[in-house]
């Protein structure tokens, strides 16, 4: 197969060359394969013929004469027409007819909700999306390559995209692999195109070249592109990219909203962890299947409690919908650890306790604390609501600067120590009748609300648990002992349908779930009762390290619990999630109450006393980690930061042997395949010259070369002298080769000479470049 059948000069003419058509294959069909193995949602196998269809199309109206907007507009019609006809079997209808109508009412629904802030569980909406993205990205990635000739705005969207796909993805399928094969096709792609522009431009200059130049460019392309792709594998995946990373959190907000409105929109697709980045945000929805790893997020040193259990908060949330729990807080403040001035409320029969945390993600803002914060060792903005009296009920909490992997912050909070008596006792006056008297307002006003979504049949069966109890801690116990015996545990729980209360499903549809679920259940029934509580998320308490002091928390244990208010007590988790142990809480005495003495919690208008968030106060050597917990600085960052260098160190050393591999093929080995090996010793000694930094014109001789090239590396000049000896006695003196062996021997002897000539200009001129000047002159004194 020669040149004028790659380039397109047989019966069926493409001037670009056939095979670059074939490239764009391999990379648009990259996306469609990775979007498919992810697995988000079923259906998404369609998106192969997408794929296809799209740069086939793209190549059509690329070279037809249309101008830009007409071409435009056919595409979107040829695209609207083959996605549709693609994702119809998906639907229920039997006949096109009725698959017409029904797609068009759900893509209309799909929208009604986008516009209007509403949540969607369609996933064929999420087919149907992917499939306009594809289509978009390969249509103008053919579009660029044949009607103008843009290689780059060709590829990058391509890449970038999969790029997203694999930084987004954290299950089990090996995406990375369709990354291979994207940079494999990108990389051989421009070399081709180059190629097509070299050619076009030597043809209109009638410069003649050999048919087998194509050849000699693939080649040098396919180099390029295995030492890239040895680079690519050595790297971090972008899911581990603190770059990576950092970007997107500086993005801060307007990220985050965009993340928010795609999990609002695609609320049914199967969710993996994501261990890159911040897990939690102001939107949590109530989706389908979680795949979660053992990888570790961090290390916290705390002491260990005997008459409870920690939860690592991340964000409390606070209203619900049926679908979706929303963090409604619009209070943000800056923190300054050194002058704190903000209040929080300081509940009774709590424990103050200092935990020391070591994150082992790659970029994360979100600070994690047990319990109810009170003061951190980082600058940070404060998510909180305000109580009448000014007081921060704090829900979250973000680091102003990103942290990074082996990154260390202490904090201080407050967790609870009350007794099963002094909970008891705490809403006394309950039922839900006299709930504004027993309750803040701030409380009452906020974590009560219920949407009309909730069903009469999930109200009545809260009463039916909690009949003949008369205090909010045992109806509270009751529900979550309830849903502990009857809610099985089901990570790959599909989300509710469409339309569907997601508690009324759960209860007596599903009755399968996992956290989230259990969470919401217990939530959405103690509100029903008049009782208020909250959904927080964040992460389980985690294994204990007994070597090293610490609880190592693993993003298997990221969680959702239910808290559960008690005037001046504040804030009580409860456990209703199976997988997880009960909370051990001690029984306490029967007349035990507020303080111990039965103060009316009238007297507290916040339901607490104001507490500065500082870290002065009432901390004692108990609240302290437990002796050798600090190994955790020494040992698990040690050892992080230990697998950091090394991984650094080895992608350095394999960038520098690439970079060498390079450099010794385009001096010694490119374009030489055809000659002796007396003229390519000699030029090799000539591409040389380059690296030592001397100029050897096509004006000088030989010998005047020779001389020149010896001044710059006198140790070899001998052998620089001799091989011009043999060159010119080839080149003049028709010999006939008898001079090769002593050739390839000389060479021998002044490489290595002439690569440390290299090195050293190389390193002489780094150091002039970065040195200060008064540096250079002292050492050229």
């Amino acid at each position: 197969m020669g040149i004028e059948t790659i380039m397109g000069t047989s019966r069926f003419q493409l001037r670009e060359g056939w095979i670059s058509l074939f490239l764009l294959l391999g990379m648009t069909l990259s996306v469609a394969w990775a979007l498919i193995a992810a697995g988000w949602t079923d259906g998404l196998a369609v998106l192969q013929s997408v794929a296809v269809i799209s740069v086939i199309a793209g190549l059509a109206i690329a070279k037809s004469r249309f101008p830009p907007v007409v071409a435009h507009v056919f595409s979107a019609v040829y695209g609207a027409f083959w996605i549709g006809y693609a994702t119809g079997p998906l639907l229920e209808a039997d006949n096109w007819h009725d698959r017409i109508i029904e797609l068009a009412m759900r893509m209309a629904t799909w929208l009604g909700k986008a516009v209007g802030g509403g949540q969607s569980r369609d996933n064929l909406m999420f087919v149907v999306i992917m499939g306009v993205m594809l289509w978009i990205l390969g249509y103008l990635a053919a579009w660029y390559t044949y009607r103008w000739r843009r290689e780059w705005q060709a590829v990058l969207p391509l890449g970038i995209a999969l790029l997203l796909i694999n930084y987004y993805y954290y299950g089990p399928a090996k995406l990375h692999l369709y990354l291979i094969l994207m940079l494999l096709c990108a990389l051989l792609f421009i070399v081709h195109m180059h190629f097509v522009h070299r050619s076009e431009h030597w043809r209109s200059a009638h410069v003649g070249f050999s048919p087998d130049l194509w050849y000699a460019f693939v080649r040098s392309g396919m180099a390029v592109a295995a030492v890239m792709l040895l680079i690519a594998w050595a790297a971090p995946p972008a899911s581990a990219s603190s770059a990576v990373a950092g970007f997107l959190n500086r993005a801060g907000g307007p990220w985050r909203t965009v993340g928010e409105t795609w999990q609002r929109l695609f609320s049914a697709v199967k969710s993996y962890g994501q261990v890159s980045s911040d897990a939690y945000g102001r939107l949590l929805t109530l989706g389908g299947p979680v795949q979660l790893s053992d990888v570790p997020i961090m290390d916290i040193a705390a002491p260990r409690l005997t008459d409870s259990r920690y939860y690592w908060r991340a964000m409390t949330y606070d209203e619900y919908n049926g679908a979706s729990w929303q963090n409604t807080d619009e209070e943000l403040k800056y923190f300054d650890p050194q002058n704190p001035d903000l209040s929080v409320p300081d509940f009774q029969g709590r424990r103050e306790v200092t935990q020391t945390i070591v994150t082992f993600l790659p970029s994360s803002t979100l600070l994690y604390s047990a319990a109810q914060l009170i003061w951190v060792d980082r600058q940070a903005v404060v998510q909180y609501s305000k109580t009448p009296t000014g007081l921060a009920n704090i829900s979250s909490i973000r680091a102003r600067d990103p942290l990074h992997q082996g990154d260390i912050y202490t904090v201080i909070s407050s967790v609870t120590v009350a007794s099963q008596s002094a909970l008891r006792r705490a809403a006394e006056g309950y039922p839900a009748s006299r709930t504004g008297e027993i309750y803040p307002d701030w409380v009452s006003s906020r974590y009560l609300q219920l949407p009309d979504t909730v069903t009469e049949r999930t109200r009545e069966l809260a009463r039916s648990i909690t009949q003949g109890l008369d205090n909010p801690y045992d109806k509270a116990v009751a529900i979550q002992n309830w849903l502990r015996e009857n809610i099985s545990y089901n990570l790959n729980v599909e989300a509710p349908p469409e339309g569907r209360d997601a508690v009324d499903w759960i209860l007596f549809e599903s009755r399968q779930g996992y956290c989230n679920y259990y969470a919401t259940a217990m939530v959405v029934m103690l509100r029903t009762l008049g009782i208020p509580a909250r959904f927080s998320a964040g992460y389980a308490q985690g294994e204990w390290n007994a070597e090293y002091g610490v609880f190592r928390v693993r993003e298997r244990d990221a969680h959702a619990w239910p808290e559960v208010f008690f005037p001046g007590y504040g804030w009580v988790e409860f456990e209703p999630t199976v997988s997880q142990d009960p909370i051990p809480r001690p029984v306490g005495r029967e007349d035990e109450g507020l303080n111990g003495d039965n103060t009316d919690p009238e007297n507290l208008p916040d339901g607490a006393t104001p507490r500065q968030m500082d870290r002065s106060g009432r901390l004692g050597e108990e609240n302290l980690p437990e002796e050798g917990a600090g190994n955790v600085l020494g040992g698990t960052l040690e050892d992080t930061q230990t697998r950091t260098r090394i991984g650094l160190s080895l992608v350095a050393l394999l960038m520098v042997g690439a970079a060498g591999a390079v450099m010794f093929w385009s001096t010694e080995i490119r374009g030489l395949s055809g000659l002796s090996i007396v003229s390519r010793s000699y030029a090799r000694l000539l591409r040389y010259a380059r690296w030592l930094g001397v100029s050897i014109g096509p004006h000088l001789t030989p010998y005047e070369r020779a001389e020149v090239l010896s001044s710059a590396v006198p140790q070899g000049r001998e052998p620089i002298v001799r091989i011009t000896d043999l060159y010119v006695q080839e080149r003049f003196g028709k010999s006939e080769g008898q001079a090769s062996p002593e050739a390839e021997t000389l060479w021998r002897r002044l490489r290595p000479h002439l690569i440390l000539g290299s090195l050293r200009r190389a390193f002489s001129r780094l150091q002039e470049r970065n040195l200060p000047d008064r540096w250079i002159r002292l050492r050229e004194r």
